[in-house]
C-alpha cells in the first residue's frame, strides 16, 4: 500500500514506519513544532536596544512599577552599580548608583503603591532591605536607609499581597538556641515602611548542610544558596490574605508546600509535593515554585530521576491549596529541565513563563487549566549588532511584563559587553492556544517495553481501520524471535492488541499489508537472517483472532535476500506483490500474483534485472493497479550501501495481469529518497516523490490520465524547510490524495505535515502535532483513508519510569475529511512518451537500458542540476547471500545496520 524512505534521517523499520524524531534528550527538541498553530507566542520582538553602551556590563534586572514604567539595574565591572528608566518618553541616560547592593544580586520588587524595593544578602549572610519611591530611584540620596531583617540567610523570596504588604519567605542555614534552622517568613507593613518579627514555617537541620561547620561562610555562603531553594506567593481569597511558601528539603530529596490562610501569621503542616518512596526510589525532585491569583494556585518544579532524565512538572488546585489534581509534564516528550525559569503573572490567573531550554529561550502560557505550546524566542538568544556587525550572544536574561507588553533585558555573554533590551507585544492568553484540532486521538495504548521494527495499517470497506506491527520477543529464552501484533480500531474504539505469530524468526524489517475487495487482509513481511519475504493472510474481521490466519509461507527462495514486499489487490480475487532482490546477481524487481485472495501464489517473475540494468542495488518498489489487470511498478537504482545514493527513478508497466510488461523506463535521474504510485480511477494514475539533495528536500508530483503512457510536466509540492523524515500517500474513495510527510528541524520537531490534491491542485491541510502530548519520540507511523477519515497509528516510546524502563505505546489519530476530489482528472500538460511494444519479460531484460535511450523519460525540473548526489537511500538489513558475495554482504548489512540506528 505504502513505501516509504528517508535518505535524511537513515533510519528504516520498513518503508512506510521510519523514525520520526531521535529521542528528545535535547529537550529543545520538542519545542519548535508547532509555531504556527500557536501564533500568539511568534509574536515580533523590537530592534535591540543597547541600553549600557559602556561595555563592561552584566547581571541585569528588570522590573515595571505600578505606573507602567520600566527600571534596569546592572553591574558595572568599572562603576559597579548602573541604573536606567523609561518613563514613557523614552530612555533616560543611565546613572552609576552608590548603594549597599552593589555587586550582591539584589531582587527588586515594584508594589502597587508607588515604591521599589531591594532585597539582597550580605557577605555576612545579613538579609537587608532598602525602599525608595519608584520615580527617583536614579539618586542614591532618596533610598533609605538599609534594614536587617534576618540573618545567617542562604537564599530567600519575595512577594507582595493584595494590600500592598512584602511577604518574604527565607531559608536560615544556622543552627542556634534561639532559632532552629529551617524555613522562616516575615511580613512587612503597608509599602514595606516596618518589618514584623520572623516566624518558623518549618524546622529541619538538615538545613545546616547549606554551610561549612564554622563560623567563617565564606564561598560556602555561595555554594549554599545555589543549592537552597524557596519561593513565595500571595493571592486574596474571601477576604483573606492567602501565602503559599514552598522549598526544597536538603538531603531528603523532597520538595514541599506550607499554606497560610491569615496572612503569614500562622502555617499550616508542611505538604511533600514531590520525593522518593518505596515505588519510586530514583527521584530527586527540585526548584519548587508557585504562583497564585484568586482560589488558584499552580505549582512547578523539577522532576528530576538519578541518571540525568528530567521534566518539568506542575500541579494546581482551584480551591486555594484545599485539594490538588494529578502532577502534569509542562513540556511533555522532553526529557531535560530548563536551566532557568521565570514565571510572569497575568490576569485573571494566567501566566507567562519564560524558560531557558539549552541555552535558547522559549515562553508557554498558562490559562488556569493547560498549558500553550512552547514557542521559541530565537531573537533573545543572539542577534547582529548593527554597529559592530559581529554576533552578540546573549546571557543572564531576565524579563517583566505589564499591561500585555513583555520586556526582556540580557548581557553579552562574558564580562566586557554591553545590556540590551527587546520588547514584545504578549496579546490575550487565549491567543496562545491554538483553535480546537480536527485530528482526534483515541486514548494511549501501552504494547510492552520492545520496540517496533514494523506497521503497516489498511481500511475496511465500512471504514474499520486495521493495525499489524511487529516486535521482538520479550522472552529472553527466545531473543532471536518476533512477535506479530494486531489491533482495530471501529468508530475510534480500540479492538486489541492481539498477538497474531509468536515466534517469526528475528529480524524483521520490512511489513506491508492491504485488503481486496472481498474484505481479506493480506501481511507481507522481510524476516530471518535471510530477509526472505513471506506471506500470511486472513479474513479482515477475523483479524484479531490467531487461529484464523494461514500458516506464514514464504514468497521466494531462501537464497535471495529480499526488502520492501508490496502488496494490492487485483479484480475479483487476484491480488500482486512486487518485491526487490538488492544485491547479488539475482537483484531486479519482481511480481508474483494469486489468483485465490493470497491463499497462494505464483512463481515470481523478473520485472527488472538489475544485472544486466546496470544498476548496482535495486531498491524501495512501489505498486499500483489499474482496472484489475493493468500493473505499474516504480523503484529506483542506488549506489551501493556507502556511495552516493538513489540515482535514478524507473518504472514499468503490465497490460495483462504481469504475464508480460512493457519495456522499463528511466523516469527521473536525480537523487530520490522516497517515491510512491497510486491509482485514483480506472486510467489515473499519481506518482508522488522527494528529493533530497545538498539544498534540502522537496516534494514533486506528476500524473497520467491514460494509463501511464503519458505523464503531466513535474509539478513542486512543497520545499521541506527542516528534515524531512518519511512519507505516507493515501488515496479516498473518489480519487483524492492525502499526503503526511513527517518534518524535523535540527531541534527535532514531530510533526506529520498535511497536504490535499482535489483533481487539480494541491492545498496544505492541517498538520498533525505527534509529540506535543507524547511522553517520548515517534517510533513509527503509517496512514490510510477509512470512509471519510485520513487514519493514522503512530508508535512512540513512553517516558522512563523510576527504573529506566520505557513502555511502547500505540496512537490513533483521525481527521474528517471532504471526499470531493473528481477522478476524471482534466489532463494537464504533458511529457509524451513513445509506445511501446508489448514484450515478455525476458525480451526487456535483453539489453541493458543504457541502450534504451528512445524511451527515456527525465521528470527532471528544468535548470535542474542532475550532478548533485544526495545522502545514502535508506537500504535493509542483509542476511546471508551466496557464497560469492559473502564479504560483501556482511559489509552491505553492517552499513545498512548502521544508517537504520
Amino acid at each position: 500500500m505504502k513505501r516509504m524512505q528517508s535518505a535524511t534521517w537513515r533510519l528504516a523499520i520498513r518503508p512506510a514506519t521510519l523514525v520520526l524524531v531521535a529521542a528528545l534528550t535535547a529537550a529543545g527538541s520538542l519545542l519548535t513544532s508547532v509555531s504556527a498553530q500557536a501564533q500568539a507566542g511568534g509574536q515580533p520582538w523590537s530592534e535591540p536596544l543597547n541600553l549600557s553602551r559602556s561595555g563592561g556590563a552584566t547581571n541585569p534586572t528588570i522590573l515595571a512599577d505600578s505606573g507602567g514604567g520600566l527600571h534596569v539595574l546592572w553591574q558595572d565591572v568599572y562603576a559597579d552599580l548602573v541604573y536606567v528608566r523609561n518613563v514613557g518618553a523614552g530612555w533616560e541616560a543611565p546613572v552609576a548608583l552608590d548603594l549597599p547592593f552593589a555587586g550582591l544580586a539584589p531582587k527588586l520588587v515594584a508594589d502597587g503603591s508607588g515604591w521599589v524595593h531591594a532585597f539582597w544578602v550580605d557577605e555576612d549572610l545579613n538579609l537587608l532591605h532598602q525602599r525608595a519611591p519608584s520615580g527617583s530611584l536614579g539618586d542614591a540620596a532618596n533610598w533609605s536607609a538599609a534594614a536587617t531583617l534576618a540573618s545567617d540567610v542562604v537564599t530567600f523570596a519575595v512577594a507582595e499581597d493584595a494590600d500592598h504588604r512584602l511577604q518574604v519567605a527565607y531559608v536560615r542555614a544556622r543552627e542556634t538556641s534561639a532559632a532552629p534552622a529551617g524555613i522562616y517568613s516575615l511580613q512587612s507593613q503597608v509599602s514595606g515602611a516596618a518589618w514584623g518579627s520572623p516566624a518558623a514555617v518549618y524546622e529541619s537541620p538538615y538545613f545546616r548542610t547549606l554551610l561549612a561547620p564554622d563560623d567563617d561562610a565564606g564561598p560556602e555562603a555561595a555554594a549554599g544558596a545555589a543549592l537552597a531553594h524557596v519561593a513565595i506567593a500571595a493571592a486574596a481569597l474571601n477576604g483573606a490574605t492567602q501565602v503559599y511558601v514552598t522549598w526544597d528539603q536538603p538531603g531528603l530529596n523532597q520538595v514541599l508546600l506550607a499554606h497560610s490562610a491569615d496572612g503569614g501569621q500562622s502555617w499550616s503542616e508542611p505538604a511533600i509535593i514531590d520525593g522518593p518512596d518505596a515505588s519510586s526510589p530514583y527521584k530527586m525532585p527540585q526548584h519548587l515554585r508557585v504562583s497564585a491569583g484568586g482560589s488558584d494556585v499552580l505549582l512547578l518544579w523539577d522532576g528530576a530521576l538519578r541518571g540525568g532524565f528530567c521534566s518539568e512538572r506542575y500541579r494546581i488546585s482551584s480551591d486555594g491549596g484545599a485539594s490538588w489534581q494529578a502532577p502534569g509534564d509542562v513540556l511533555p516528550g522532553t526529557t531535560t529541565c530548563p536551566e532557568a525559569m521565570q514565571l510572569l503573572p497575568q490576569p485573571e490567573g494566567a501566566t507567562i513563563l519564560l524558560a531557558t531550554l539549552q541555552g535558547q529561550a522559549y515562553l508557554l502560557a498558562w490559562d488556569g487549566r493547560q498549558w500553550s505550546l512552547p514557542q521559541s524566542q530565537g531573537q533573545l538568544d543572539g542577534f547582529i549588532n548593527p554597529t559592530s556587525f559581529n554576533f552578540v550572544d546573549l546571557d543572564c536574561l531576565n524579563a517583566a511584563s505589564w499591561a500585555g507588553e513583555l520586556s526582556a533585558v540580557a548581557c553579552e555573554a562574558g564580562t566586557n559587553g554591553d545590556i540590551w533590551l527587546r520588547s514584545r507585544t504578549l496579546g490575550a492568553v487565549s491567543d496562545w492556544f491554538a483553535a480546537p484540532s480536527g485530528w482526534a486521538s483515541a486514548p494511549v495504548t501501552a504494547i510492552g517495553e520492545e520496540t517496533i521494527t514494523g506497521l503497516a495499517v489498511s481500511a475496511e470497506a465500512d471504514g474499520t481501520i486495521q493495525a499489524i506491527w511487529t516486535q521482538p520477543s520479550s522472552e529472553e529464552a527466545a531473543p532471536t524471535e518476533t512477535r506479530l501484533l494486531q489491533a482495530a480500531w471501529r468508530e475510534g474504539a480500540l479492538s486489541g492488541p492481539f498477538e497474531v505469530f509468536g515466534k517469526l524468526p528475528s529480524p524483521v524489517n520490512y511489513l506491508e499489508t492491504a485488503i481486496d475487495a472481498g474484505g481479506r487482509l493480506l501481511a507481507f513481511w522481510s524476516a530471518g537472517a535471510a530477509q526472505a519475504v513471506y506471506f500470511s493472510g486472513v479474513e479482515a474481521q477475523q483479524a484479531g483472532a490467531a487461529a484464523s490466519w494461514s500458516a506464514p509461507e514464504t514468497l521466494l527462495s531462501a537464497d535471495l535476500t529480499a526488502i520492501g514486499a508490496q502488496v494490492a489487490a487485483g479484480e475479483g480475487r487476484q491480488a500482486f506483490v512486487v518485491y526487490s532482490v538488492p544485491l547479488n546477481e539475482a537483484r531486479g524487481i519482481y511480481v508474483a500474483r494469486s489468483e485465490n485472495r493470497g491463499a497462494a501464489w505464483s512463481e515470481p517473475s523478473q520485472v527488472f534485472d538489475g544485472t544486466g540494468g546496470g544498476c548496482p542495488m535495486v531498491d524501495a518498489p512501489s505498486l499500483a493497479v489499474t482496472g484489475g489487470t493493468h500493473l505499474h511498478v516504480l523503484w529506483t537504482c542506488s549506489t551501493l550501501p556507502g556511495g552516493a545514493g538513489p540515482l535514478t527513478l524507473y518504472s514499468a508497466r503490465s497490460l495483462d495481469a504481469g504475464q508480460t510488461w512493457l519495456p522499463v523506463e528511466r523516469r527521473l535521474e536525480r537523487p530520490v529518497t522516497w517515491s510512491q504510485i497510486v491509482a485514483a480511477a480506472p486510467g489515473l494514475l499519481h506518482q508522488v516523490w522527494q528529493e533530497t539533495d545538498r539544498s534540502g528536500s522537496s516534494l514533486w508530483h506528476a500524473m497520467s490520465t491514460d494509463d501511464g503512457v503519458t505523464w503531466s510536466a513535474p509539478i513542486s509540492l512543497a520545499f521541506i524547510d527542516g528534515q524531512a523524515g518519511p512519507a505516507s500517500l493515501a488515496v479516498d474513495t473518489a480519487g483524492g490524495l492525502h499526503l503526511l510527510q513527517a518534518v524535523g528541524t535540527s531541534q527535532g520537531d514531530g510533526l506529520l505535515r498535511y497536504w490535499v490534491w482535489d483533481g487539480a491542485t494541491w492545498a496544505p491541510g492541517e498538520s498533525l502535532s505527534v509529540v506535543s502530548s507524547a511522553t517520548g519520540p515517534l517510533l513509527a507511523f503509517d496512514s490510510v483513508v477509512g470512509g471519510t477519515y485520513l487514519a493514522v497509528v503512530y508508535a512512540r516510546r513512553g517516558a522512563p519510569d523510576v527504573d529506566g524502563q520505557t513502555q511502547t505505546e500505540l496512537v490513533y489519530s483521525a481527521l474528517p475529511i471532504a471526499v470531493s476530489g473528481n477522478p476524471e482528472a482534466t489532463p494537464v500538460a504533458t511529457s509524451q512518451t513513445p509506445a511501446a511494444t508489448a514484450t515478455s519479460n525476458a525480451e526487456a531484460m535483453e539489453t541493458p537500458l543504457e541502450a534504451t535511450a528512445t524511451l527515456t523519460f527525465s521528470l527532471t525540473p528544468p535548470g535542474a542540476n542532475t550532478n548533485d548526489s544526495g545522502g545514502p537511500g535508506l537500504g535493509l538489513v542483509l542476511g546471508a547471500l551466496s557464497a560469492a558475495v559473502v564479504v560483501l554482504a556482511v559489509a552491505v548489512v553492517g552499513v545498512l545496520r548502521a544508517r537504520n540506528r
